[in-house]
């Protein structure tokens, strides 16, 4: 394959980082001046041929359950002599040292998986490496203080993002939630000026969805751009971290109308945290989860967890948000 570098070299914001990088992204990302000679925390870049010919290229650390098209696992981590390989077999090669990250990717026409491969495994990866805490959350600034919702995927974090946006919050994340340790306590860093939702959420938050780009060409998950033009606003700064909610939807035959807002245990909020980890198995077989259970219980010395019952359906979440706005100005009584 014929691979070419790409010409225009950008310094981005993102995660608390700023990263350089010629690769043309299709998601909108927070730019900023950089000039030759500055030193960012991470550069990334595509390269022609793979840096290590050898298969197996080094000792297995970890290989995924799921499986591709043609039955290999979809990930694979390696530990080479002076960095690390994530494997997502069939599409590249991503090599990871402290301040760099070079991909080789196995066939044309991949480069949207290379993007959403580095966007979430990848830099969650590298994050952890790095001692920030990446989590599966959407997040929302809130009398300048972040609000988190803390879930998997279809858990409901993005809908309640939206709606306190609609509210007057701005988005600071939608999907992968980097929290940085610092000396004045837990920050949380913003991610990138776009959500991804399913058509009947976009459809209820943005009125129409069937114009919107699709967040992956096999699913239909739409991209909704924030900020000028686009819906809502966003935070490009990290915030002080406020509380976090652990979502839960019931059917109103289940649990009726009523919105509860009820604190957890340690041990349950600890476990919501592992649970909702972006690359757990990652960061388990690198040696890094004592340290990262550690930072865990930092965090919630902290700051609130609460569960968050609602009923089901658009129409309560205004509702939902008001609860939250209302919890969240009780907490700031209390602090």
């Amino acid at each position: 394959m014929v691979y070419n570098s790409f010409a225009m070299v950008e310094a981005y914001l993102l995660f608390g980082i700023t990263m350089v990088s010629d690769f043309p992204f299709t998601n909108r990302l927070e730019k900023t001046a950089w000039q030759n000679g500055n030193t960012p925390d991470l550069t990334f870049t595509c390269v022609r041929q793979p840096l290590i010919m050898d298969d197996p290229p080094g000792p297995l650390l970890y290989r995924s359950l799921d499986r591709n098209k043609i039955g290999q696992s979809a990930l694979a981590l390696y530990r080479l002599d002076d960095c690390d390989l994530i494997r997502l077999n069939g599409v590249a090669d991503f090599y990871i040292w402290p301040q760099q990250i070079e991909c080789h990717v196995h066939e044309s026409g991949q480069l949207y998986q290379v993007e959403i491969g580095l966007l979430g495994t990848v830099l969650t990866y590298w994050l952890e490496l790095r001692g920030v805490l990446a989590l599966h959350a959407a997040a929302v600034v809130l009398n300048d203080r972040a609000v988190v919702f803390l879930s998997e995927n279809k858990g409901g974090k993005s809908s309640l993002a939206a709606t306190c946006m609609q509210a007057g919050g701005r988005l600071l994340t939608d999907d992968v939630l980097a929290v940085a340790e610092t000396r004045e306590g837990f920050l949380a860093c913003p991610g990138y000026p776009v959500m991804r939702m399913w058509p009947d959420g976009a459809q209820f938050f943005t009125g129409g969805y069937k114009n919107l780009e699709l967040a992956h060409p096999k699913l239909e998950k739409r991209r909704v751009v924030i900020g000028p033009q686009g819906f809502g606003h966003f935070c490009a700064e990290a915030r002080p971290l406020a509380s976090i909610y652990i979502p839960e939807r019931c059917s109103t035959a289940e649990g009726g109308l009523e919105i509860s807002i009820l604190p957890v245990s340690p041990r349950e909020a600890v476990m919501a945290l592992l649970g909702c980890s972006f690359a757990a198995g990652l960061v388990e077989v690198a040696g890094l989860a004592v340290r990262r259970l550690d930072a865990l219980a930092r965090l919630l010395n902290s700051t609130t967890v609460h569960r968050l019952r609602y009923p089901n359906g658009y129409q309560y979440l205004s509702a939902v948000c008001n609860a939250v706005l209302a919890d969240q100005a009780g907490g700031s009584n209390r602090r």
